[in-house]
């Protein structure tokens, strides 16, 4: 069935405009390879009277400080309660005098940096730790820290993250097997020096460059994007440009062109005027593929917010183009009472998070977007352009401060937090830059809010019963399942203070379970994979999008959370890969985190796909066609051919077990394009061949 892992056991720049106001780890495993230690036994600079080892739950409610608006009126649907709601894991970390802050609080005329929170699996045993980095320099440089979590004893500090050089500055930004060889990967807010690779058991060599030409880039990055930009079933990178400077893109796109190599191919992407790039997201919208890089302009012009794949040119790439799905009459070109009469394009509004999700319920993907300064969110109703919703949040008082200024939207997800089957929105706030050198642009201490879905693409704010209102500056935002019990937790990053690790706790009698990814024929993370959940025979599907979460400053592992309602088991999963295989899994229990393998599909020999151009050298294209629960196709009717560049394939031929081609280099350097259809029909991913 192909079920691996525990499945049946179990930044930037300042916005515009003025301040609105509102309508009416194995802990034996080393994680510094120079300093082993086992965290179980050995405190890690914890500090003078701090236990780390200590309980971190909080128990129910919501922190003292909170003060939460709850003046918007409750839809009658909503449940009055959602049990503990969210337990805040963090708050036993704030007496640690040896975490990475050096500026306690938010106020005006001070200009902290973010920190930033990730749920990652950093020692790759399938149980996520929680990473805490600043971007900020302290005493002992950017620092990342981990800890890892377990029922009864909360979270535990492993330690300061390292690599094998010293003095390192770790301002993490992805945790991600980037090459694909088992071990997790980091990458960092830098230039020139933005990766380390993994070496296993949560070691990790130096920090290296992939990008070029960095000397004509700004300080650094604050958004990145993880994706098959090239359909070559190898995982890419794009990254956001931190700051405007007039030499600089606002997108560097880097493709993998081998084992440990990457190619800087930002020529495939037509830039207008350059861009801040806060978030980034890849998404189908209706029928078109795209990039959304949102931040705001550099110039008074406005710059694209999507940019669409193309059709392939002859040398096999794709390329982006700006196309704009959002339609003319939306509520951002009407006028707003915060911002007057505006006739400008999405980017003027300076989106600062996006997030994609079948809000409706009607098996098509929608998209909100964290606006200037409330969220704005768009249905795919089967045409261009989308049909905006944004006015129940525009105009709703529940996103208002006290004194009546709005909060400012950053880090959004939409997210089935009850487990009810809908996906609600989940949204942090927080001041931007420009607070801290413009008092009137300081807006006070924000929190996050929840909005529960109500069906018809309505939300209700439901903050005050849910337990996430804690009070502070909120920014970047990572989902995924720190306990493995199979719903969606938190962890929001700051400004000022330690991110929040929000442990869900909601507790309706709901069930669910969450799903990641690894691709083989397909990039690893699955990233553009859909997960169709039927929870009953007859049932309408539950559609959901592998990668739906464009935070500002991290990229958050892509998962999948599927409520079922009373349900305990899903009748089927369908799991739809990148590369076109289709996989479908029966009878699915809740209650758990399951981890899907891709099932070999397309298979090339040598793995590092480069051989010599010298008219001899050949390389070998494995085709094993599977119908949806595995098995082989002995019957099914498979073509290979090189849809792009020079050299010889031979007919695919088989051989008892798949279907096999072989490639025969040409005498020129370059590279080649393999297409395999099966039945007829194209396999989604292409792999390419470099010939040297």
């Amino acid at each position: 069935m192909f079920w691996t892992g525990a499945l049946l056991a179990a930044a930037g720049c300042s916005k515009e405009g003025r301040p609105p106001t509102a309508d009416a780890l194995d802990g034996a495993v080393p994680i510094d390879p120079r300093v082993p230690f086992d965290a179980r036994t050995t405190p890690f600079d914890a500090g003078p009277g701090v236990d780390v080892r200590a309980p971190f739950d909080a128990g129910p409610g919501v922190d003292a400080r909170a003060s939460v608006d709850a003046r918007a009126p409750i839809d009658a649907r909503v449940p009055t309660s959602f049990g503990r709601g969210f337990t805040d894991l963090s708050t036993p970390l704030d007496g640690m005098p040896s975490t990475f802050l050096t500026t306690p609080r938010m106020v005006p005329g001070e200009d902290p940096e973010p920190t930033v929170g990730l749920l990652a699996d950093l020692d790759g045993d399938g149980a996520p730790e929680v990473l805490f980095a600043a971007t900020q320099d302290g005493p002992e440089g950017r620092t990342t820290v981990a800890f890892r979590y377990d029922a009864t004893g909360g979270l535990t500090l492993l330690g300061r993250l390292a690599t094998a050089e010293r003095n390192d500055r770790l301002d993490l930004m992805a945790v991600v097997d980037l090459d694909g060889d088992g071990s997790q990967d980091l990458v960092f807010n830098r230039p020139e020096r933005e990766l380390a690779w993994g070496l296993g058991g949560a070691r990790f060599g130096a920090p290296s460059s992939i990008t070029t030409n960095t000397s004509m880039w700004a300080p650094g990055y604050q958004s990145l994007l993880f994706d098959d930009f090239d359909d070559d079933g190898w995982l890419d990178v794009a990254f956001g440009i931190a700051g405007c400077c007039p030499t600089c893109r606002d997108v560097k796109l880097m493709l993998r062109d081998g084992p440990r190599s990457f190619a800087d191919r930002s020529d495939l992407i037509a830039m207008a005027p350059a861009a801040s790039s806060y978030a980034m997201l890849s998404a189908t919208l209706h029928d078109a593929r795209m990039l959304i890089s949102i931040g705001q302009p550099c110039s008074e012009q406005d710059s694209p917010t999507f940019y669409r794949w193309q059709a392939r040119s002859p040398d096999g790439f794709s390329r982006l183009a700006a196309f704009d799905p959002t339609p003319p009459d939306a509520y951002i070109r009407a006028t707003d009472p915060g911002m007057g009469a505006r006739d400008h394009s999405l980017s003027h509004w300076v989106p600062m998070g996006a997030a994609v999700g079948d809000a409706d319920g009607d098996g098509r993907i929608d998209l909100a977007m964290s606006l200037n300064f409330f969220v704005g969110i768009f249905q795919d109703t089967g045409a261009f352009p989308l049909v905006d919703h944004t006015e129940q949040f525009a105009k709703a008082p529940s996103v208002a401060m006290m004194s009546g200024q709005r909060m400012i939207p950053w880090g959004l997800a939409l997210v089935d937090l009850d487990q009810d089957g809908r996906l609600d929105l989940f949204t942090a706030h927080g001041n931007d830059h420009t607070a801290a050198s413009l008092p009137s642009y300081f807006i006070g201490p924000q929190y996050s809010t929840v909005h529960w879905n109500a069906g018809a693409m309505t939300f209700t704010n439901v903050t005050s019963r849910i337990g996430v209102g804690r009070q502070g500056q909120w920014r970047s935002l990572s989902v995924g399942d720190l306990d493995r019990d199979g719903d969606a937790d938190l962890v929001v990053g700051s400004l000022a203070e330690n991110p929040r690790v929000l442990r869900n706790d909601v507790s309706l009698g709901h069930h669910g379970f969450s799903i990641r990814l690894r691709g083989t024929t397909s990039n690893i993370l699955g990233v553009g994979a859909t997960v169709a959940v039927q929870v009953a025979e007859g049932q309408p599907e539950q559609v959901h999008v592998v990668g739906s979460i464009g935070s500002p400053l991290l990229f958050s592992t892509p998962m999948v959370f599927a409520g079922l309602g009373a349900a305990t088991q899903a009748s089927r999963v369908r799991v739809t890969w990148p590369s076109g295989l289709v996989q479908e899994l029966r009878n699915v229990p809740a209650g758990t985190m399951h981890t899907l393998e891709e099932p070999s599909f397309i298979a090339v020999a040598p793995s590092g796909r480069h051989l010599p151009a010298d008219g001899r050298a050949t390389a070998t294209v494995r085709v094993t066609p599977r119908a949806p629960d595995g098995t082989l196709r002995p019957d099914a009717r498979v073509e290979v051919a090189l849809a792009h560049g020079a050299g010889t394939i031979t007919p695919a031929r088989w051989t008892g077990t798949a279907w096999e081609a072989t490639v025969t280099a040409p005498s020129m350097r370059g590279s080649s394009v393999v297409e395999v259809r099966v039945d007829g029909a194209a396999a989604r991913v292409r792999p390419r061949l470099w010939w040297d």
